[in-house]
């Protein structure tokens, strides 16, 4: 039987086919390999080696009656492993549901023992540095506090000025942040809050000294010149005291009519006026001195006394009713 003739009356037209001498098994695959098939290519004169093949490169498709069920094309096979391929190119996200182990504290026993001793001893027993490190605890929960205690100490010298340091020069300390720097502040407003509620309205003054020792601890800490005004009753009880005005480092002006309007609120009849001289002596400069007189004459008009103006520096006063000024 000639295949390619069975070809011809089935109506398919196959190109390029000289002949086909070869005859045809019932099994295609058996026929596509034999050895015998005779089949040249008209177009190019190469011998046709799987006749199959080359029917697939026409566009014509030759089922077998019985396919084996167990066969797989080769493009199955290629397809196959290109999938895999692709896949395994994909990269892939395993999520793991694991919980972060804790942080240890190691500086836990060493911040315990330092409460220990600070609540079961005296205060003042404890080291400057052992005393910025427990307050550095609570800004720095998780730090080694000892270093930065004592770099505060190295860069401000003084364990004071630490307090009365600015926010800009706490924050440029290594280990001090905002919220530390805060803290820090914080602090030194609170005991001069402590000093101002301990020193309560109702104290009674009757000399220049018992006026300074009064007045100096408010101006603890301070770095501008501020005035501070003191009313005194009949008594010499002090009905009213408070900071009055702000200036700068090595000025301040005296509100005389706050001065006055303070005063004669509260019926006083004595008033002392202070001001400071920060990083100065606590010496009266010639203007201090000509406007103590000028308040001194403004108030008794008003029936007030001046009592004394004093000026403070430090830890240091001076005086000028004592010093002879008025």
């Amino acid at each position: 039987m000639d295949f390619y003739k069975d070809l011809i009356e089935l109506g398919i037209d196959v190109p390029g086919m000289e002949s086909i001498s070869a005859p045809v098994s019932s099994d295609n695959s058996d026929f596509a390999s034999s050895a015998s098939l005779n089949a040249y290519n008209a177009s190019t004169g190469e011998p046709i080696n799987n006749f199959f093949d080359y029917l697939s490169d026409l566009g014509i498709s030759i089922d077998n009656d019985e396919p084996e069920a167990s066969a797989v094309s080769d493009e199955a096979v290629a397809s196959a492993e290109v999938a895999d391929l692709t896949a395994a190119a994909v990269p892939v996200k395993i999520k793991k549901n694991l919980k972060k182990a804790p942080r240890k504290d190691i500086h836990k026993k060493h911040r315990e023992r330092l409460r220990e001793q600070f609540l079961n001893c005296d205060p003042n027993d404890l080291q400057l540095h052992q005393l910025l490190e427990m307050l550095l605890f609570y800004g720095r929960p998780r730090v080694d506090t000892n270093e930065i205690a004592h770099e505060l100490l190295d860069n401000f010298r003084r364990f004071s000025s630490i307090f009365e340091a600015n926010y800009d020069e706490l924050i440029g300390t290594h280990g001090i942040g905002e919220n530390t720097a805060v803290l820090i502040k914080l602090i030194h407003a609170v005991v001069r809050r402590y000093d101002l509620d301990k020193d309560t309205p109702g104290e009674q003054i009757t000399s220049s000294s018992a006026a300074g020792k009064y007045i100096l601890p408010f101006f603890k800490g301070l770095t501008v010149e501020k005035v501070f005004l003191v009313a005194l009753n009949g008594k010499n009880e002090v009905v009213y005291r408070d900071f009055i005005q702000s200036g700068v480092t090595n000025s301040v002006d005296i509100p005389l009519r706050t001065v006055a309007e303070k005063l004669l609120t509260r019926n006083a009849t004595a008033a002392i006026i202070a001001h400071n001289h920060p990083g100065a002596f606590a010496l009266p400069s010639s203007d201090d001195i000509s406007s103590t007189n000028y308040i001194k004459d403004l108030l008794s008009n008003f029936g007030i006394d001046l009592f004394d103006h004093v000026i403070v520096s430090d830890n240091d006063y001076v005086s000028l009713k004592e010093s002879g000024f008025f």
